[in-house]
């Protein structure tokens, strides 16, 4: 793991269960590699948690997340904007930071 300071990016997985999950090994083997200043961590996060979590991200400035089961669809009503690709589909993957939240 890189050393974290404060100018580290901070990039995660939500998710129920989250445990099983090899993102965190991938993404904090390839910012090693590219020798870039970002953690990345799974959070396992309740249905009835999911909002408050969402505003978390975005109050810490983090820079994205993945999104698994169950969360796909539930998330979208926390977002400040929906790609239109997903509105079809009805889930989203992966959580960007836009002004005043996340699309």
């Amino acid at each position: 793991m890189a050393d974290i300071n404060a100018k580290t990016k901070l990039l995660c997985l939500l998710g129920n269960p989250v445990e099983h999950s090899l993102s965190p090994v991938i993404h904090e083997s390839l910012s090693k590699i590219k020798e870039r200043n970002f953690s990345y961590m799974a959070f396992r996060v309740e249905e009835e948690a999911l909002g408050d979590a969402v505003k978390g991200l975005t109050a810490l400035g983090a820079k994205g997340a993945n999104v698994t089961v169950p969360h796909k669809r539930a998330v979208m009503e926390y977002l400040k904007e929906i790609d239109e690709k997903a509105s079809l589909i009805g889930a989203v993957n992966t959580l960007v930071p836009v002004p005043g939240g996340l699309k």
